[in-house]
C-alpha cells in the first residue's frame, strides 16, 4: 500500500510505503539520519505525552520517588511508605490505578511471584525526552 503526502507549494514530498519512510526531494538534499530522528520523533510522540501525562501528577511522582529509592516493592510497601513518609493516605485501590497509569507509560514493570506483585522502575521511557530536550544538540542548525 503506497501513500503519498505532498502539500501545494512545499519544496519536497515524502512517500510512505508499506510502513517504510523514503523521501523524494525536489530542489535540495537531506540526510537520512535527519529523516530517521523525524520519523521517530513522530512515532515516539504518543509514548512520550503518555510519560508527561502520568508524570503530571504528585503522587505517582512519589511513587516512583519510593521506586527508585527502593526497587522491586508490593502495592502494600509502597502504600506504607507514602503514608510514613508523606502522610499520604490514599486508598490501595487509588495507589493500584496510579501504579496502572504509570506501568501503561511504561515508566513502571511488573513481575509476579505467587500471588505478590512487585514493582520495578523503568526509566526507559524518559530516554526520548533527554535526547530531545536535555542533551545538546550535534549537528548545527539549518536557517
Amino acid at each position: 500500500m503506497a501513500a503519498r503526502r505532498h502539500a501545494a507549494g512545499a519544496p519536497h514530498s515524502v512517500e510512505i510505503r508499506g510502513g517504510a519512510v523514503g523521501s523524494r526531494i525536489t530542489g535540495r538534499s537531506i540526510s537520512d539520519t535527519r529523516l530517521d530522528r523525524q520519523v521517530t520523533t513522530c512515532l515516539s510522540s504518543a509514548a512520550v505525552d503518555d510519560v508527561f501525562k502520568a508524570l503530571v501528577d504528585p503522587t505517582r511522582r512519589r511513587i516512583l520517588d519510593e521506586l527508585t529509592e527502593k526497587d522491586g516493592q508490593t502495592l502494600f510497601e509502597i502504600c506504607a511508605r507514602l503514608i510514613s513518609k508523606y502522610q499520604l493516605g490514599s486508598s490501595r485501590q487509588a495507589i493500584s490505578q496510579h501504579l496502572e497509569v504509570l506501568e501503561a507509560a511504561g515508566l513502571v514493570q511488573t513481575r509476579r511471584d505467587g500471588r505478590y506483585k512487585f514493582h520495578y522502575l523503568d526509566t526507559a521511557p524518559l530516554e526520548p525526552i533527554v535526547d530531545r530536550w536535555l542533551r545538546p544538540r550535534r549537528e548545527p542548525k539549518e536557517d
